[in-house]
Order: structure tokens, then sequence, then C-alpha cells
């Protein structure tokens, strides 16, 4: 019909028609595929993994990777390829590592614990043990050099649980890690830029699964043995356990509020490390696991882990051959990341002139203060020569490029001019006004384990953000409304949209209400497409249908629970013998208005109020949960603003 209509452009019955044909089919493939789709998400009710898949492809976000075919052609010819990306994964911490010119200066204090006098110990492992870890491992994940998948250990750990606990122990014994499972093959992953350049790729090391089964006992002894004595830094929130990057963004801000509400000048520096893991050097990573405790026969299972291995690079269908690997640790790898933390500890404790040192993994931030800002560029010189120094005796790389500083105000008459203060990263034997030294560039926001932070430290700017990333899902709920339930909607919503929101929502929720206008509206258009409301539907009327929090809730609910981690559960009927009981969190005085939107003293004042009407002292973080949420959902737009 649609080629008789071209042909018949004039013939109106014709055209009539078609219309209406073509209307009708298309109505009907669109209400086949929702069936469809519908069928789908039934099949898969109780499969979460499964359901996830249905919605990728239901709303087309299949994540597919970019794959490095790109890389092959860059070089010529594929097989001459593929050996060079191999060989310069291999040989990157080595050439970083030579660029590096001795600094001639003494080691920088620091301020870590002294050696325990205890050292780590090794003991063999039970079959219990090994079947808990092989529970453990991921079934998602690529298969080693070998073909072996853990699936298969899996389904078969009954007859091999243990053979690998005799592996296992035969390896701490002896203080040999097996050579058969230090064979990696590396498959480059693409990170930014040009993707003919293999320096924009990430090499992930995709090892064995029993080297997995090894990797993880010899991991868990070793964090024990730092826990349990302490070792790792304050400073460092990288890889380890209860501690995330919202604790590392709350170290560095709530000390830049409290010396800006004291009248200090304040900035921060932000390192960006060249090839991190990369370019560990085993032999210094030796002596600080020695240095730390670690020592003899435990000792001697680390380092055989770190010598003699090899990789192999595959890029679809071709493989490179093996090359030794003389620097750094696998990334990929169980024990890499606990490796790399002590590697980095003593950065994390150097004694810095009025400085504050905060790190996850090699994300380094360094904040300054002094009096004024001629006394803290001095002392940010110093930090930063410090530091830089300490990386050089450890052969780790800074990109002065990428590395940036802030300068914190509460306004625009408190920053310096722009010229009026200037950061070198100094080389030469005495620091110099007048030397050739390059200097640090100054921005005005910056980039910290995902958290945009200003030079007003207002977070304006971050909130801009999240609004442009939360209109984004506008798309994938008009795709999934015509197939899915509520139930699964809503399961989306918290996983894709309010994950986004409440990111750090207790470090920058206390910002201004007026700025949060655009987000809630992003928060909003979301929720109107997904209950498919109109444009001008009642605020209130729409979060009770959605059973959702506003942003201003989300962000109470969240305050109040970080701060509950702090505050002493005591027993309830102790409490009401006191006729007039302290409130749970003391009050932080602080002297600005600026001070008072921090998340020290919001968090305080909110749990102290709703600790009045819910008693959330004595109960568990779970029980608070619950309570507050039944308590925010009761409340309006106006009385949660007058509980803020």
């Amino acid at each position: 019909m649609h080629l008789k209509l071209k042909n018949q452009p004039n013939n109106t019955i014709l055209k009539i028609t078609y219309k209406r044909y073509r209307n009708f089919c298309n109505n009907l493939l669109r209400t086949i595929k929702c069936d469809y789709q519908r069928s789908e998400f039934a099949k898969y009710n109780k499969n979460p993994k499964k359901t996830w898949e249905v919605i990728k492809t239901v709303t087309d976000t299949n994540v597919t990777r970019t794959n490095a075919e790109d890389l092959l052609n860059a070089y010529g010819n594929k097989t001459t390829a593929i050996h060079y990306i191999n060989s310069y994964f291999a040989n990157i911490g080595n050439e970083l590592a030579s660029k590096i010119k001795p600094t001639h200066r003494s080691k920088p204090n620091c301020l870590t614990n002294p050696a325990p006098l205890k050292s780590m110990g090794l003991v063999e492992v039970d079959e219990i043990e090994i079947n808990r870890v092989v529970n453990s491992l991921r079934t998602e994940t690529a298969v080693g050099w070998y073909g072996i998948h853990t699936s298969v250990l899996k389904s078969a750990r009954l007859y091999l649980v243990p053979v690998i606990t005799h592996i296992c122990n035969l390896a701490i014994r002896s203080g040999t890690f097996p050579r058969a499972l230090k064979r990696s093959v590396v498959i480059p992953i693409f990170k930014n830029g040009d993707k003919g350049k293999v320096g924009n790729y990430r090499p992930i090391s995709i090892l064995p699964a029993l080297s997995k089964i090894l990797e993880r006992v010899l991991n868990n002894y070793l964090t024990d043995f730092l826990d349990a004595n302490n070792i790792i830094s304050k400073n460092q929130y990288g890889f380890r356990k209860g501690l995330s990057t919202e604790d590392a963004v709350a170290s560095l801000t709530q000390l830049a509020v409290r010396k800006i509400d004291d009248k200090q000048k304040c900035l921060g520096i932000f390192l960006d490390l060249s090839k991190a893991f990369d370019t560990v050097s085993i032999p210094i990573l030796v002596k600080k696991l020695e240095s730390v405790g670690v020592r003899g026969a435990a000792l001697k299972i680390y380092t055989d882990y770190l010598k003699d291995r090899t990789q192999c690079v595959r890029i679809g269908s071709l493989t490179s051959n093996e090359v030794p690997v003389l620097c750094g640790v696998p990334q990929g790898s169980i024990l890499g990341p606990t490796l790399f933390t002590i590697y980095l500890n003593e950065l994390c404790d150097i004694s810095l002139p009025n400085s504050h040192i905060c790190s996850y993994a090699d994300d380094t931030a360094i904040l300054v203060y002094g009096k004024t800002w001629a006394e803290t560029r001095i002392s940010a010189e110093q930090a930063f020569s410090l530091t830089v120094n300490w990386l050089a005796n450890n052969l780790l790389t800074l990109n002065l490029e990428k590395t940036t500083y802030l300068t914190f105000a509460i306004n625009p008459s408190s920053q310096p001019a722009v010229d009026s203060i200037t950061i070198k990263a100094h080389t030469c034997p005495i620091n110099s006004l007048k030397c050739s030294c390059p200097s640090l560039n100054r921005t005005s926001s910056t980039k910290y384990l995902g958290v945009t932070l200003d030079h007003f430290l207002n977070w304006y700017e971050h909130m801009q953000i999240l609004a442009a990333r939360v209109r984004k899902l506008i798309y994938v709920f008009k795709k999934l409304r015509n197939s899915a339930d509520l139930p699964i909607l809503k399961t989306i919503y918290t996983s894709l949209c309010e994950s986004i929101i409440t990111y750090c929502i207790p470090l920058w929720g206390g910002s201004a209400k007026t700025r949060f206008i655009d987000l809630e509206r992003a928060q909003r258009a979301v929720l109107k497409v997904m209950l498919r409301k109109p444009y001008r539907y009642p605020t209130n009327q729409l979060y009770k249908d959605a059973a959702c929090l506003t942003v201003r809730q989300l962000y109470v609910l969240r305050a109040c629970l970080r701060r509950h981690k702090t505050v002493h559960i005591t027993d309830a009927a102790s409490t009401n013998i006191v006729r007039r009981p302290k409130p749970p969190c003391p009050s932080v005085k602080f002297g600005t208005a600026f001070g008072r939107r921090n998340y020290e003293y919001q968090s305080a004042n909110i749990y102290n109020k709703l600790h009045k009407i819910l008693n959330l002292q004595h109960h568990t973080k779970f029980k608070v949960k619950i309570k507050i949420e039944q308590c925010l959902h009761s409340l309006d737009y106006h009385d949660t603003e007058k509980l803020l």
C-alpha cells in the first residue's frame, strides 16, 4: 500500500486506507511488544539479575565496553601492535620511574605508628574456610589463562575443596606462591581521550580462579593484622572496612569549614598520580611490608607473590606473547589494593606544616590553612614540596598538569586576587620565588571522589550537575512505564535516581534551600513521567502517590543515619530516671551562617529534634531508619522546612 501510494499520491481513498492500516499495525506491534516485556518481567520476578537485564534491554542501556580494536589498527600490523601494547603495559612503571629526578633532600618526617613488636603469622587454613571463600567468588567474571570458570569450582566444590585446601596450605608452609597462578591476561579498558593511544587504556588483569582463592586467604590474614595493630593511617579511607568515599570527603570539607569559620585562610591541593598501581616499586613495597610487621615466612610468600609475574594482552581473538612484569601490583586482583594501601601509608602521615592530608587509595588531597593568604601560600608550598619529595623517593609520578588547587572562602571579597597567590612545584634545592619551577593550576571547582567542590564550598555547582544527571533518567522511565509495574519502577527509581541524589548528601544537603529548586524539579519530573502524571500535578500528592521522600527529606534521613553512628546507644530505662537528660548530640558552635549550614552543625540539631519525638538514641540503625522514614512521610514541605 505504501508503494501504491507513492505511485498515486493524489488517491485520497488509498491515502486514508493506508494511514488506517499503518496506525493499526503500529499500535498492534507496540501492544505486542509491551505484552512481551511484561511477560519477561513476570518471568524473572524473583531473579534480580535477570530483571535488570530485561530493564537494560527495554531501555536500550546495555553498556557495551569499547573494544580495543582501534589500538590494533593504530600501530600497523595487528600482531606487532598487540606485542607492543603488552610491552607498554609491562614496562610503564619502569619507564616512569626512570624519568623521576633525584631530589637530593632528606626524607620527610612521618607520624606513622612505630613498627609493631609482634610479627604477622600465617596458620594453615581448614576446608570450612576454603569452602566459604569459594562460595564468595563472583560467577560473572571472565576466565583466566587456564579457562577454568569460578562456576566450575562452585559446582564441584564438594570434591575440589580438599584439593584446594591442600594447595593453599602447601603454599603457606613453603612460603611460595604457585608460579602457575601468577600468569595474568590483561584486557585494555578504554578510559577517555583518543582511542588510538595505548596510554588512554587501563590494563585490567584477569587472574586464574585458583589464584583468587589463595589471594583471598592471604588478604584476610593481612587485613586482620593491619586492623589489629592500627597500622593503616586514619587519613587513608580507601579499601578499608567501614569507611567510604563519603568519609574521605567529609574529613576534608568539615575541616575546611571549621578553619574558615575561625577566620583562617584555607586552600586545597588535589594530587593526580600517573599510573599509580602500575608504578609501585616491588623492592620498596617489600621493605614497607617488613617495616609494618610482615616478616619471616609471611614476608616470603607475599614477596614471592609479587615477583616473577608474567602477563599477556588479549584483544578479541588475538593474544600476545607472555612477558615478565617487573613493577606494579595487578589491577583486578584481590591482594593488590591492600598492598597498594600499605605502599601509600606513609604519605598519609607525613608531618606537613599547617596542613591535613586526606586520601582514598591514590586520590589524595592536602588541605592547608593559615592566618593570612601569604602564610597559607608558604605553608602550601612547603607541604607540596615535602609531598613531591616523598613521591619521588617512592618512585611515584605526579601529573602536574592535572594537579590543581582551590582557595576556599565564604564570599568573593575573601578570595585572594588571581595573581596574588601561586603554588610552585619546587624541584630546586632551595625554594625561591624567582625560580623557574612550574606552577600548579588554580581552578574555581574540581571533582574529588565523585563530588564537585567549588571555592565557596556552597555546593551550588554540584547540585546543578546532579539535576542534569537526574533529568537524563526521564528517557529510561518513559521506556519502562509501558511494560513494568509500579513495584519494579520504584526499585529502578531507588537504584538509579535516588542513589544519585543521596550520594554524599549529608555533606551538601545543608546548603541554602533556594538552590535545591532545580534538583527538586528534576526529581519531580522523573516521578511524573514514571507515574504518568500531568505537568501541573500537585507536589504533595505526587510524593504520596510515589511513596518517596523529597530531596530535603532525604537529606534529613541520611544526615541522621550518619550522625547515629557516632551516638552512644544507651538503655532507655536509665535515661528516664534523669529529669532533664542531655541531648544525644552535643551542639557545635559556629560563628558564621556559613558554618551553621554544614553537616557538623545541622545534623546535630536535626538529630536532637527527632530524638525528642522518636527516641532514636536507644535503637539500632535499621530501626532508626524505619522510624525517621515513617515520620518524614507524614510531613509536608513546610513541616520539613520547620524541622530544618
